[in-house]
């Protein structure tokens, strides 16, 4: 594994070299907007070429680096109809969901301290190129170290934002009532509460998530009154504390403490860290089997248009 890394980073130099050749001037990192990795290589680290970004000072922290299902030079290859330059075309694409709330606030700059951080593993997004000329943001690459060890969907990319506590919205839950009426409901504010305790020497972690929602569409209704809307939210509520649920113990398996827990126990209860952890790994063992619960109400702000 040690000699691919390093085979992997003295190709990733030479490349620079070879580039720096066919250029007048020198190379000005200030201007790199993105850094495309495949997930083949990001499967088996990332440490090396976060260690030459990080040394070139000119490599700005609000660059996007991102995660491919294919191959890296084929995304950079990609052709847009409605943008010249793919790299400025999927760059615009990253900043305009996360002001939309689809994607979190993962620069390079984010995901270095997030590696850094002991107790936190870092995200990246997921891209896949659609007939050779769209890309598409297809979920968050989550990591353990600077390994890749999983990725989350659309939909868990705003179970990840729930449990952050992001306030912008961007995803929406379809309920369905016992009267047939269907409902999409489009979170609009997002705020979550971490509780950690210590019992019986093992940290139990219960974790409350509170949505305010709109209820974008609604179809076989003729009117919504007030039961109905505790109806729904009481719906919304088990549906979305199920898949958070889920979503949870899937990072739990793969070792992957994206939620920083491990951190938040380290700064709350440095004692139990420094008798009972110790080292990263350990952490790693106890992590993954730690209970951890999670609560989601729903509540719902503003009713939304009739689909007839």
């Amino acid at each position: 594994m040690l000699k691919n890394k390093e085979n992997l980073l003295i190709h990733f130099e030479n490349s620079i070299d070879y580039l720096q050749q066919q250029l007048a001037e020198k190379l000005y990192l200030g201007h790199l907007q993105i850094t495309i990795v495949n997930e083949d290589v990001a499967k088996k680290g990332l440490d090396d070429i976060n260690d030459f970004l990080k040394r070139e000072y000119e490599v700005r922290r609000t660059s996007w680096m991102v995660v491919s299902t294919g191959k890296a030079e084929d995304v950079l290859r990609a052709a847009p109809p409605i943008e010249t330059v793919p790299a400025l075309y999927l760059s615009d694409t990253l900043e305009n969901a996360m002001r939309f709330g689809k994607l979190p606030r993962e620069y390079l700059g984010k995901f270095w301290i997030d590696e850094a951080d002991v107790g936190v593993d870092g995200a990246l997004p997921y891209v896949r190129l659609i007939e050779q000329e769209r890309i598409l943001v297809d979920g968050l690459a989550y990591f353990k170290d600077d390994k890749m060890v999983g990725t989350m969907s659309p939909f868990e990319i705003g179970v990840y934002l729930g449990m952050k506590g992001e306030n912008r919205g961007g995803y929406g839950l379809a309920v369905s009532s016992d009267d047939g009426g269907m409902y999409i409901l489009e979170s609009y504010k997002r705020d979550s509460d971490i509780d950690i305790k210590i019992e019986e020497n093992v940290p139990s972690i219960k974790i409350n998530v509170k949505i305010d929602s709109n209820i974008a569409e609604r179809s076989n209704v003729k009117n919504i009154t007030n039961n109905r809307v505790e109806e729904i939210e009481e719906l919304a509520s088990n549906i979305a504390t199920k898949k958070y649920n889920q979503v949870i113990k899937k990072w739990q398996e793969n070792e992957s403490d994206v939620l920083g827990i491990g951190a938040r126990v380290r700064a709350k209860f440095p004692k139990y860290w420094s008798e009972e952890v110790k080292t990263i790994d350990r952490w790693y063992e106890i992590y993954k089997q730690l209970n951890m619960e999670v609560k989601v109400r729903c509540e719902i702000i503003r009713t939304g248009m009739e689909y007839r």
